[in-house]
């Protein structure tokens, strides 16, 4: 009988020998694949401070063709050219928190038809800015950043939006296609808009 217990006991130890060793295999790869996974997602993250340490504003706004949006007579593929103000559209990160962003547009303005159609534009005197935005961003890589336009000041029928700037030497370089007021139409006042390329340009400021 006491044979019969000890042996008992000895089955019972070896039993939970091995199931402590097997299951002490499984937490170490448990632990493994956790530390992994956190390692991974920190890998993930993007410094963003090349971008969003500073405040940008336009130096340039280039179109694929030569425009006379000023009507003088002369014609160039710099829009900042045509209009002093354009150059006053420029963004800031970070301002009231981590991971937003506010964009003011440039206060150029336009005198309307009675059919819609833009007559001409103008610098409005007396403001430095437009209309603002507000949204947030995310690093695509670590020169790109998609801006995610989200809010409009006095808009309530607002549609978000996304962007992307590419930060190519000292500049933020954004490049889309866009329709563009490109031909002036005399005999009618009237404005036509085609699908043209548009860069913009940001400096550091």
């Amino acid at each position: 009988m006491l044979k019969k217990r000890h042996k008992l006991k000895l089955v019972s130890f070896y039993i939970f020998i091995y199931y402590f060793f097997a299951m002490k295999k499984y937490y170490v790869l448990l632990f493994f694949f956790i530390v992994l996974a956190s390692c991974s997602s920190g890998g993930d993250s993007i410094d963003s401070s090349a971008i969003t340490n500073y405040q940008w504003k336009l130096t340039a706004l280039k179109t694929s063709q030569p425009i006379d949006l000023n009507l003088d007579g002369i014609a160039t593929t710099d829009m900042t050219l045509e209009f002093d103000c354009i150059s006053n559209e420029g963004f800031q990160f970070n301002q009231f928190n981590e991971g937003n962003f506010r964009f003011s547009s440039s206060p150029l303005a336009c005198h309307g038809n009675q059919d819609d159609s833009i007559k001409d534009y103008f610098c409005v005197e007396g403001i430095t800015t437009g209309f603002e935005y507000y949204g947030d961003y995310k690093m695509i890589d670590e020169n790109t950043i998609e801006l995610q336009f989200k809010e409009m000041i006095s808009n309530f029928n607002f549609v978000p939006y996304t962007l992307n700037y590419e930060l190519i030497g000292d500049k933020l370089i954004q490049t889309i296609e866009q329709s563009y007021p490109t031909t002036y139409n005399a005999a009618t006042t009237q404005w036509i808009n085609s699908t043209i390329t548009v860069t913009r340009e940001y400096s550091k400021i």
